[in-house]
């Protein structure tokens, strides 16, 4: 391809390391097994605040960010589904639909909005 030089072990071994980045920042989020995540910690330290102020602000404060971290999560994916999508286009010899993808993820990133490139 003219304008490609791509080498899908290469951004195999990068997508493996982003997934298992991604997979850390989840796990830290949400906990693993027995071990409390930010969400489990959350939800005891306002139960242990002895000031209904101190719990109302620290319930808030993580509600409002866990819809941070559903959107960090969902566009790790995002970009590693159009990312996969791009290099088996280019792999594929279809230079076309890879710069489509690329404009895609473009605005994407712009709006927030990855639905197009996450499964299910």
């Amino acid at each position: 391809m003219s304008g490609w030089d791509v080498e899908p072990s290469s951004v195999s071994a990068v997508l493996a390391s982003t997934q298992t980045n991604g997979d850390k920042i989840l796990s830290a989020w949400n906990g693993s097994g027995i071990v409390l995540g930010i969400v489990g910690i959350a939800d005891e330290i306002p139960a242990q605040a002895q000031s209904q102020l101190i719990q109302s602000a620290l319930s808030g404060f993580f509600d409002s960010e866990n819809g941070t971290m559903t959107s960090v999560v969902s566009r790790i994916q995002g970009v590693m589904n159009a990312t996969v999508q791009v290099v088996n286009d280019v792999v594929a010899g279809d230079e076309d639909i890879a710069a489509s993808v690329q404009v895609s993820m473009a605005t994407a990133c712009g709006s927030g909005d990855f639905s197009q490139f996450l499964e299910g």
